[in-house]
């Protein structure tokens, strides 16, 4: 008599029939963001995206964010001028 890995002879399930060994994952399709996500590599340096109510700018690589509405102006600042990290309401 064989035994199983916890020294117990192993259980035969009538009926059962082995699965196949799965092999390598095919790579998945990108799928598009859902609302409220972003692709960091979608916003190129020096640019901004509006998701929701904020802002997300790419300054130089790092990724930061704010408010979207301009305090004194109420413009959107994702439509604004990006200069190093001062962004100026469009």
């Amino acid at each position: 008599m064989t035994s199983g890995i916890s020294g117990k002879p192993p259980v035969d399930i009538p009926n059962a029939t082995p699965e196949p060994m799965a092999g390598p994952a095919a790579p998945k399709e990108p799928t598009a963001p859902k609302s409220g996500e972003f692709r960091i590599k979608d916003i190129p340096p020096g640019s901004a995206v509006l998701v929701g109510t904020v802002a997300v700018f790419n300054v130089a690589g790092r990724v930061c964010a704010a408010q979207a509405k301009c305090t004194h102006r109420g413009g959107p600042l994702n439509e604004g001028t990006l200069d190093g990290s001062t962004v100026t309401c469009p």
